[in-house]
């Protein structure tokens, strides 16, 4: 059984015994009463949840208006966009729960990180992040080639630039979605959370 939690709930129920956390607990990310025990944390989370979120719309809703600039570079960084959009949709779920949970987490602690919604944005993170750097990737290679060797190579074509997109998040899918099978290399040793619980 988890000694964090148990703690937590010694700490509550009885006032007269002074449970001591192990030090891995004590630096840990959560604490008894709230998913983001650091209070400078939290704001950081809300602030680029929601910087992440508005902003990244305000660029896909740029490039779907101005569809006629070099319409490459628009599907790339729409793409980019929408992945660094999907980070900000995780950072809001994590922030939007620990506000919900707030109090006593700990009570929550395990039914939260078994959960669907704890596994959809793990999903989510690894999502974004993965097609972020792939979509960074492709942006430099493509600007590598039309100024470096222009000459050379034939530039990016907006059917070429589909086919990327769409295998780049072909690729970033299937890299969230493994970790969600109930596979044991997954889970913890208990096998009570999958690989985005732990």
């Amino acid at each position: 059984m988890d000694t964090f939690s148990l703690c937590c709930y010694v700490n509550v129920s009885l006032k007269e015994v002074a449970c001591q956390f192990p030090k891995e607990a004590k630096d840990a990310f959560s604490g008894c009463n709230r998913m983001i025990h650091h209070q400078s944390l939290r704001i950081s989370i809300w602030l680029l949840g929601l910087l992440a979120v508005l902003g990244n719309l305000a660029v896909i809703a740029w490039r779907m208006i101005r569809r006629e600039d070099h319409p490459v570079q628009s599907c790339l960084l729409t793409n980019l966009a929408l992945s660094d959009f999907l980070m900000g949709v995780y950072l809001m779920i994590i922030s939007i729960q620990d506000q919900i949970l707030s109090g006593n987490y700990f009570s929550y602690d395990r039914k939260w990180r078994s959960g669907e919604l704890c596994r959809f944005a793990g999903a989510l993170s690894v999502l974004s992040s993965e097609v972020s750097v792939l979509m960074l990737t492709v942006i430099t290679a493509e600007r590598l080639i039309s100024i470096v060797f222009a000459l050379k190579i034939s530039r990016l074509t907006l059917r070429g630039a589909y086919r990327i997109c769409s295998a780049v998040w072909i690729f970033g899918v299937a890299i969230a979605i493994v970790p969600m099978f109930d596979f044991p290399y997954f889970c913890n040793k208990d096998r009570e959370y999958g690989y985005y619980g732990t």
